[in-house]
């Protein structure tokens, strides 16, 4: 029986807006004002994590302990500047025309993220896409965020889908790992910087440059083999 896909789910930093460089920037610099110095180089490889998992990790590298409190306060402030510096020249290319497509073909639209629900809404205002998404499922509150799956079964639950009827879109590993823990089928489109490191991207049923190119083709490819 062929496998029946009714719903798409995004996640969003990285994937709909080109907002990784920011948020390095302003995590080293507010990093840098607690004291801990970092390169981008030193931290890239936390992409897709929660920041306040990403601050965590930072203050540990120094064996720095703080409190829970101290981690999200810090986050929260990090997040607050970067939403302010987004605009819409970083806007992914193919992601408005990509969802305007799934909802011309009546599927559901989800976003799941990391990042907070305030946040989600910024970049959802910049794309103007807020009217093609049924859920908007954050892991800011969860125990564990991406690579645990609890984000995308959250979201599929909410929407009233099976996991295995749902196509997810990451870019990064931790966010591949959370879609395809879930049951989900998973298209990756990494940073240029990460795209060529094959054994990061094995468990992904497609892997892209870039969204534009995903087409009719490849969504009937993808259910086809998954079916």
């Amino acid at each position: 029986m062929m496998r029946q896909l009714t719903t798409a789910i995004f996640d969003v930093d990285g994937l709909m807006i080109n907002s990784e460089p920011l948020w390095l920037k302003v995590t080293i610099d507010k990093l840098e004002e607690n004291g801990l110095t970092f390169t981008h180089q030193e931290l890239m490889h936390l992409s897709g994590i929660r920041n306040d998992q990403f601050v965590k990790h930072a203050f540990d590298t120094y064996n720095i302990k703080k409190d829970a409190q101290f981690y999200k306060k810090l986050s929260v402030l990090i997040t607050e500047e970067v939403a302010c510096l987004l605009d819409t020249s970083m806007i992914m290319p193919g992601v408005q025309s990509l969802i305007k497509n799934f909802y011309k073909k009546q599927f559901k639209i989800g976003i799941a993220s990391a990042a907070p629900v305030s946040y989600i809404e910024r970049v959802m205002h910049l794309l103007d896409i807020a009217q093609y998404i049924s859920i908007v499922e954050s892991a800011e509150y969860l125990e564990h965020s991406k690579p645990h799956p609890q984000v995308y079964l959250n979201c599929a639950k909410k929407m009233g889908v099976l996991p295995k009827n749902c196509i997810a879109f990451e870019d990064s590993h931790a966010g591949l790992l959370s879609a395809k823990a879930a049951g989900m089928i998973a298209v990756v489109v990494p940073a240029p910087w990460q795209y060529h490191d094959s054994e990061k991207w094995l468990t992904a049923d497609l892997k892209l440059s870039a969204l534009t190119q995903f087409d009719d083709k490849l969504l009937s490819q993808l259910i086809n083999a998954n079916s």
